[in-house]
């Protein structure tokens, strides 16, 4: 039968101004924020992917419905919250921002945001099922597609 034996970590010996002394734990560097964007079609696992991320997470939904987060309600370390205007999503990251809480954020999802977008753009009380043609100008389009680049950043 193997024997096992209990391993000892082992101070390292350095001078001073070596370069070995430098060295030092991964779990150390400063990890820069990661930005990335999941795409496909509904019902594929982008946002049960998402909360895969570093916990506590932040699922910020702009979904006309909760229901974008059945996939994940089982999930340990995941909070949600249902945004429904730009204005709410502005104040949200700042405070998010002061916080330093959440090692990841969570925003479901792009299209959902570009409707709250043009619903208010078009200042109405909820986004329509469907927009008819003529119901918006190629200037309201462009607006739309500005100011969600402009949140998304």
């Amino acid at each position: 039968m193997p024997r096992v034996t209990k391993q000892t970590t082992k101070k390292r010996k350095s001078s001073k101004g070596s370069v070995i002394g430098r060295l030092k734990p991964v779990s150390e560097l400063d990890r820069p924020r990661l930005r990335m964007l999941i795409y496909g079609p509904n019902r594929s696992g982008k946002t049960y992917l998402a909360c895969k991320f570093d916990k506590p997470l932040a699922l910020i939904s702009l979904e006309p419905s909760e229901g974008s987060c059945q996939s994940v309600n089982d999930m340990e370390g995941v909070d949600f919250i249902h945004i429904d205007s730009t204005e709410d999503l502005y104040k949200l990251r700042e405070e998010l921002k002061e916080d330093d809480y959440y090692k990841t954020v969570v925003l479901d999802s792009a299209t959902s945001l570009q409707d709250v977008v043009l619903k208010e753009l078009l200042e109405l009380d909820e986004v329509p099922v469907q927009l008819g043609w003529g119901m918006v100008s190629s200037d309201q389009y462009r607006m739309r597609s500005e100011k969600t680049k402009e949140l998304l950043r």
